[in-house]
């Protein structure tokens, strides 16, 4: 009975995951081994050992000896690490010793402004009392494009010709005009009314970019209020036409400037073609990317010309997921006057999906023949690293069973900020190298986990049987006793 009792307490105490504690933690004193914390498992990373845990690497070569270096993931990267958020990656000194790195986060589009340039205008005379858009504007060019005379017809009448507006050529503007900057001649008065804007491509269709802008030019008191500016869409048009009421007093123009939108300036994007293969559905074409590439840019080459469809975008991180919708929109691809007009390429949310799938609308013959090819761009990825210990240093990736090793930005890079730039010298990377080779990409059975279940099913088993075994005693000595 007390030998069945104290293996009942044995096994409840091993099933349970508590064991006899050892003379030292009995003590109190526990090996330091067991206690020390790094600074990576402070910050919930924990280093790989070895650069024998992965597949493969890269050599960095570096210049002088400063303490940190930067470089930007190659390709090979993205398609040779296992894990979509890059936890498997590693940087390694040439005494094989695993130092500190980080991923800088992804750059924000950049704009500039461009300084502003003079605009040609030409006076738009007319009869009074009429307005500007009732003219008959022609306007005369020479080779180079450029306007040299305008003619402006109007009704013929004995009435004198007035100023009633002005033509601008805004076509030298390879950008859309935000701003127009305006100067005139004013007696000792002043000045003061409002600005009409439109544009225009033929000189025949116009499109109002300002109604009612007020321009000023008062004085008094000692005080001045100038407004000589006007607003516009942001739309780009060859021709510009400015008027104003016709009860108000002309405006003679001294000079003319516009100032171009700003521009914006995306970061160096890589890209790589994938011709696609036709899915189970028609209409549907898969791409393997083979890799975990962060795209956030898709362009489509169609098969066939003259080709204009509606189309999803879908993705997934392993063939038996299911597809996620990522984007839609029209593919085309036109030949009109020899020229080729082909839909612009598709930001979409940057993500590390490794399968896309391309679901065309049938509507209309879809495709035709052939099957697309899917180009996908996106910015590689920042490291920097702590050039700790000598070199060679090497940076190795691809690896199922690695732990992360990954710090914040902020703990590689002392005071940094995500709006300040901070200067770090640029390191370069060699051809890839094999290591490990491909048998570490797949993660390995884990035996002793698979022992430390097969030991608690069997402690069950033992537990359940002595309790059956200790119930069957009891009983027994019961009717003993009874009887």
């Amino acid at each position: 009975m007390k030998k069945t009792v104290c293996a009942l307490l044995f096994i409840s105490g091993f099933a349970s995951g508590t064991y006899p504690a050892t003379g030292a933690e009995r003590s109190g004193v526990i090996g330091a081994e067991r206690v020390g914390v790094t600074g990576a498992e402070r910050h919930g990373v924990v280093s790989a050992e070895r650069s024998g845990d992965f597949a493969y690497a890269v050599p960095i070569d570096i210049d002088g000896n400063g303490a940190l270096y930067q470089l930007e993931l190659p390709q090979s990267v993205y398609e040779g690490a296992v894990h979509g958020d890059l936890s498997d990656l590693a940087v390694f000194n040439g005494r094989a010793e695993a130092v500190p790195f980080a991923l800088k986060p992804p750059p924000s589009p950049a704009t500039t402004s461009a300084p502003p340039i003079k605009l040609p205008y030409f006076p738009l005379q007319g009869s009074q009392g009429n307005h500007a858009d009732a003219l008959d504007i022609r306007a005369e060019r020479n080779t180079a494009g450029t306007i040299v005379r305008v003619i402006s017809a109007s009704p013929k009448t004995n009435a004198q010709r007035v100023l009633l507006g002005y033509l601008v050529d805004a076509s030298s503007s390879k950008v859309a005009l935000k701003v127009l900057e305006l100067d005139w001649n004013t007696d000792e008065t002043g000045f003061s009314g409002v600005m009409r804007v439109e544009g225009s491509n033929d000189l025949i269709r116009w499109s109002t970019l300002a109604s009612q802008a007020p321009i000023v030019n008062l004085e008094f008191g000692g005080q001045r209020l100038v407004q000589k500016s006007v607003d516009l869409a942001s739309a780009q048009y060859k021709y510009l036409r400015l008027s104003w009421p016709v009860s108000q007093k002309p405006v003679k123009l001294t000079s003319l400037r516009g100032r171009p939108a700003d521009i914006t300036i995306e970061p160096g994007r890589q890209w790589k073609q994938v011709r696609g293969v036709s899915g189970t559905q028609p209409g549907d074409y898969e791409f393997d990317l083979g890799g975990h590439l962060p795209v956030d840019r898709l362009r489509v080459v169609l098969p066939e010309d003259n080709t204009l469809v509606s189309a999803q975008f879908l993705a997934r991180d392993r063939s038996d997921q299911p597809w996620q919708p990522i984007s839609a929109g029209v593919l085309y691809h036109l030949r009109r006057d020899g020229q080729d007009l082909t839909n612009s390429e598709f930001a979409v949310v940057r993500g590390s999906w490794r399968y896309w799938l391309l679901r065309v609308d049938q509507k209309g013959g879809g495709l035709g023949h052939g099957v697309p090819t899917l180009e996908a761009g996106w910015v590689p990825q920042q490291l920097v690293f702590v050039a700790r210990g000598s070199p060679p240093f090497l940076l190795a990736y691809g690896s199922a069973s690695a732990n992360p090793s990954m710090y914040p930005i902020e703990t590689v890079v002392p005071g940094w900020r995500g709006d300040s730039e901070i200067k770090i010298t640029t390191a370069r990377t060699g051809a890839q190298q094999v290591l490990a080779g491909t048998g570490v990409l797949k993660q390995k059975p884990d035996y002793k986990t698979f022992t430390l279940w097969g030991s608690l099913v069997v402690g069950v088993l033992l537990l359940a049987w002595m309790a059956w075994r200790l119930t069957r005693d009891v009983s027994g000595n019961a009717k003993g006793t009874n009887a």
